[in-house]
């Protein structure tokens, strides 16, 4: 099942390749250039981290606390170092959900950064999208029911835009 008609890679969809074929075109082949786009989406998530704590608890110090947690992670560490997946998920999954935040708090431009990080993560690894979509829509539907008309707007905007490849997969 990895493999479609004439041998397409199918089990992981291709966003992390595309990437790091980018960063091989500009700085050559190399362990740290395989290394480095999965190690700055890494330190872009400890970022986001940082900002949505702050954003979600009202505090700088509970940002700092969520950032450190991540960063002295161990698992975190080896996860986001790797030339795999990992990375661009954590972090399109973590932006997805501060998003998901952002438009219950009614902020502007809120529900194309949650369609656009859900975009993102479907072309990452689509079980994570699917699983980003189920959960934002079952906290709002259980929590925050006046703001679940922007939320299904921007997850059918997702499942739109996504069709071609969810209906290839």
């Amino acid at each position: 099942k990895d493999y479609g008609r004439n041998y397409v890679w199918l089990w992981h969809p291709w966003l992390p390749f595309y990437v790091l074929a980018g960063f091989f075109a500009a700085l050559g082949k190399s362990t740290l250039v395989c290394r480095l786009p999965f190690a700055l989406f890494g330190i872009a998530t400890v970022v986001l981290a940082y900002r949505f704590g702050q954003s979600f608890w009202k505090s700088r110090l509970a940002g700092l606390f969520a950032a450190v947690a991540l960063a002295a992670n161990v698992s975190f560490m080896i996860l986001a170092r790797q030339c795999r997946y990992y990375a661009p998920r954590m972090f399109f999954a973590l932006l997805g959900l501060y998003a998901y935040h952002a438009m219950l708090e009614r902020r502007r431009y809120a529900a194309v950064v949650f369609a656009v990080s859900a975009i993102m993560l479907f072309h990452t690894h689509y079980v994570h999208y699917a699983a980003l979509l189920v959960s934002v829509g079952i906290h709002a539907i259980l929590f925050h029911r006046e703001r679940i008309k922007p939320v299904l707007i921007a997850s059918v905007v997702t499942a739109v835009a996504n069709a071609p490849w969810i209906f290839w997969f």
